[in-house]
C-alpha cells in the first residue's frame, strides 16, 4: 500500500519509517531508504542484494542502477511528455560520493550486462573523457546509441566536453547537434543521423565535483543543462558485505538488461531513435506527477527565484517521467505507465531534489564571529542586558576564547545593531558598556 509521504507531496511512496537513519538534518522529502524502497520489485531486489553482498552505499546503488536501466529502456521506446510529444528515456546522472562508498562496485556490477549485450553494436558506444570533436565524429558515423559512463569522473570533469552545455543539452533531448552534420559527410554519401539515444552516468568525489561547480555553475544553470541533470549524493561509507552469498536478483537484473539492450540494438540498427514507439502515460499518473511538480517548485523556491524554481520543477518532472518509463519497461508491464509506477518515481525524485540542492546550493556555515556573537548575546541577556567591555574581555577564558576572539564577537554583535558600545560613568570612572537593544527579561546569572 502506498500513501503520500506528506500533505505537500502529490505523489505516492512507501510509508516513512521512524526507524530509518536520517542525515545531519531532517529531510522534508524522501530519504535514500525511502527512495530505494520506491523502486519496482525486481529493481529493488537487485539494489538490495548488491547492498547486502557488497555493502555499497544505497544512494550510489540508486544512481548507477537508474542510469543503466534508463539507457537500456531508451533504446526500445520513447515516452510522451506532458504535451504528448515523445522524448528520450535516457537520463544524465551524476553520482557524488565520498571515497570508500562503493562507487566502482556499483558501476561495475550494473554495467557488466550492458557491456555484454552491446558487443554486437557495430559502432562506438561507450565514452568517457572523450573530446567533443571525437564524439561528434562517432555520431556522424552512426553511433546513435551511446553512454558516457565513468566510475571515477575526474578526467571528465576536467575535459572540455563537461562544460559544452549546448552539446550536452542536445544529447539529453535526443537531438544530434546541427554542426555534426557536416557538408563533407553529405558529399561522401554518408547517412547522417538526425536523432540519438545518449545517457550519462558519472561517478565523482565531492571535492572534485564541488570544484567543477564553483567554476561552471553559473553557465550550467544559465544554459539550462544543470536543471536537466539528476544528482545523487552519498555521504555514507560502504559496509562489510556478505560476499559469499549467491547472486540471485542481480542475475535476474543482468538477464533483463541483456534482453532490453539486445532488443534496442536490433531496433536502432534499422531505424532512427526518433522513430522508436512512444510509451503513453495514464491520466492518473499524469495527475500524480502534476501534483509533484507543485511540491518540487515549493521546495526549490527556498533557493531560487520563482521563475527558476518553476524551471527546476518542470525539468525534474521530465526526469521523473523518464524514471517511471524505465522502470515500467524493465518490469515488462503492459499498457501505459501506471499511477503506482509514477508514484514510485515521484518518491525517487524527492530524494534527487534534496541531493541536487545540497550540491548546487550547499548550506554555508556563518563566520565564527557571527556564531560567537549569538552566544555572547545570550550571555548578556542573562546579565540584565549589559556588561562592561573590560569584564567581557576578562571573562573570555570562561568561553574557552582568547581576548581577540571576544573582541571580534563584540564587534559582530554591535555591528549587527543588536547591541551598542556606549561610554558611561560608573562609580566616578569612565567605562565602556556593551548594552543590548530592546527589552530583555531579567534572567539572572546562569
Amino acid at each position: 500500500m502506498y500513501s503520500p509521504l506528506q500533505q505537500l507531496v502529490g505523489g505516492f511512496g512507501p510509508r516513512p519509517s521512524t526507524a530509518l537513519p536520517m542525515r545531519q538534518f531532517s529531510r522534508p522529502f524522501a530519504s535514500v531508504e525511502q527512495a530505494t524502497l520506491a523502486l519496482t520489485p525486481n529493481l529493488f531486489r537487485a539494489a538490495n542484494e548488491l547492498h547486502v553482498i557488497y555493502g555499497t552505499a544505497p544512494a550510489v546503488i540508486l544512481a548507477n542502477l537508474l542510469a543503466v536501466v534508463a539507457f537500456a529502456a531508451a533504446g526500445n521506446c520513447r515516452i510522451c511528455d506532458h504535451r504528448g510529444n515523445p522524448m528520450s528515456l535516457a537520463l544524465h546522472v551524476d553520482c557524488v560520493g565520498l571515497p570508500l562508498n562503493g562507487k566502482s562496485d556499483a558501476y561495475k556490477y550494473f554495467m557488466r550486462s550492458t557491456r555484454e549485450a552491446m558487443q554486437v553494436w557495430p559502432h562506438e558506444w561507450r565514452f568517457a573523457n572523450t573530446n567533443q570533436s571525437t564524439l561528434l565524429r562517432r555520431i556522424r558515423k552512426g553511433a546513435t546509441y551511446g553512454f558516457l559512463a565513468m566510475d571515477e569522473g575526474l578526467s571528465y570533469l576536467n575535459s572540455q566536453l563537461s562544460r559544452n552545455f549546448d552539446l550536452l543539452t542536445s544529447l539529453y533531448e535526443g537531438d544530434v547537434p546541427p554542426f555534426a552534420r557536416s557538408d563533407e559527410a553529405y558529399k561522401a554519401g554518408e547517412k547522417v543521423p538526425e536523432s540519438i539515444v545518449f545517457g550519462t552516468c558519472v561517478n565523482a568525489q565531492p571535492v572534485f565535483y564541488a570544484s567543477w561547480l564553483d567554476k561552471h555553475k553559473k553557465d550550467a544553470l544559465g544554459s539550462g543543462y544543470l536543471y536537466r541533470k539528476l544528482i545523487f549524493r552519498s555521504d555514507d561509507k560502504a559496509q562489510p558485505g556478505t560476499s559469499l552469498q549467491t547472486e540471485v536478483a542481480l542475475s535476474v537484473f543482468d538477464l533483463r538488461i541483456i534482453e532490453m539492450v539486445t532488443a534496442a540494438v536490433q531496433k536502432l540498427t534499422s531505424m532512427e531513435p526518433s522513430e522508436l514507439p512512444p510509451l503513453s502515460v495514464s491520466s492518473e499518473a499524469e495527475q500524480i506527477l502534476s501534483q509533484a511538480i507543485h511540491a518540487y517548485r515549493c521546495y526549490a523556491e527556498a533557493y531560487l527565484p520563482p521563475r527558476d524554481a518553476e524551471v527546476f520543477a518542470v525539468r525534474l518532472a521530465a526526469n521523473v517521467r523518464r524514471i517511471a518509463g524505465g522502470m515500467h519497461l524493465f518490469e515488462n508491464y503492459l499498457g501505459a505507465v501506471s499511477a503506482d509506477t509514477m508514484g514510485r518515481a515521484v518518491t525517487i525524485g524527492e530524494f534527487a531534489t534534496v541531493c541536487w540542492f545540497e550540491m548546487v546550493f550547499p548550506i554555508t556555515l556563518p563566520p565564527q564571529e557571527v556564531t560567537d556573537a549569538y552566544r555572547l548575546e545570550h550571555h548578556l541577556q542573562s546579565n540584565y542586558g549589559s556588561l562592561t567591555k573590560t569584564d567581557l574581555l576578562d571573562t573570555a577564558v570562561n568561553f574557552d576564547w582568547t581576548k581577540p576572539r571576544m573582541e571580534r564577537a563584540i564587534q559582530a554583535l554591535c555591528g549587527s545593531g543588536r547591541a551598542l558600545s556606549i561610554p558611561r560613568i560608573k562609580r566616578g570612572r569612565r567605562c565602556v558598556m556593551i548594552e543590548l537593544q530592546g527589552v530583555y527579561p531579567l534572567l539572572g546569572n546562569i
